[in-house]
C-alpha cells in the first residue's frame, strides 16, 4: 500500500485531479475485489448479483428485462445472458407474459432471495468507509455525484 500512497501523493508527476482520479479507480477496484470474492462461493459476478438486487427491490413481483436493464449500474451489460445464468443456477426464473404481452418477466426464486440473504450476512458494506465519518461520509457522497453527474447525464 505504500507504493500506492506514494502515487496518490506524488504532486510532481500528478495535478490534484488527476490523482483524485487514480485514487477513485483504485478504490473502485478495491472495493469490487471484496464483492468478488464474497459472490465467488455462490458462482455469482458482481453483475449477476446487481441483477439480483434489482429483482430483491420488487420481490415478490417480476420484471420485464427492460426494468432490469434501467436499473443496474452498468448498461453495457448483456441482461439476457445474465438472467439465463441466474436461471442455471436456480435464482431467478422466467414468467410467462399474460394476455398477449410479448415480454417475459422475470422474478427472484426463492432459493435466489435465500442466497441474497446470506450473501448480505457476509458482505461488510460498511468496510470500506469505516475510516471515515459521517460527515465525511456526506461529503464524498456530494463530490461522487458531482463527479459521476457529467456522465449520467443525456
Amino acid at each position: 500500500m505504500a507504493k500506492l500512497e506514494e502515487i496518490i501523493s506524488d504532486e510532481s508527476q500528478y495535478s490534484e485531479k488527476q490523482r483524485a482520479v487514480m485514487a477513485i479507480s483504485i478504490a473502485a477496484h478495491l472495493i469490487n475485489e471484496n464483492y468478488e470474492a464474497v459472490l465467488a462461493p455462490f458462482n455469482l459476478t458482481v453483475h449477476q448479483y446487481q441483477v439480483l438486487r434489482v429483482l430483491l427491490k420488487a420481490y415478490p413481483d417480476s420484471l420485464s428485462v427492460q426494468q432490469i436493464r434501467g436499473n443496474i449500474h452498468d448498461h453495457k451489460s448483456d441482461v439476457p445472458r445474465l438472467i439465463m445464468r441466474l436461471q442455471k443456477l436456480g435464482f431467478a426464473k422466467q414468467q410467462k407474459p399474460k394476455g398477449g404481452v410479448k415480454a417475459y418477466r422475470i422474478s427472484l426464486t426463492e432459493h435466489g432471495y435465500d442466497t441474497l440473504d446470506r450473501i448480505a450476512r457476509q458482505m461488510d458494506l460498511k468496510k470500506p468507509v469505516s475510516n471515515i465519518t459521517n460527515e465525511e461520509a456526506k461529503q464524498l457522497n456530494r463530490l461522487l455525484l458531482k463527479i459521476m453527474k457529467p456522465f449520467i447525464e443525456e
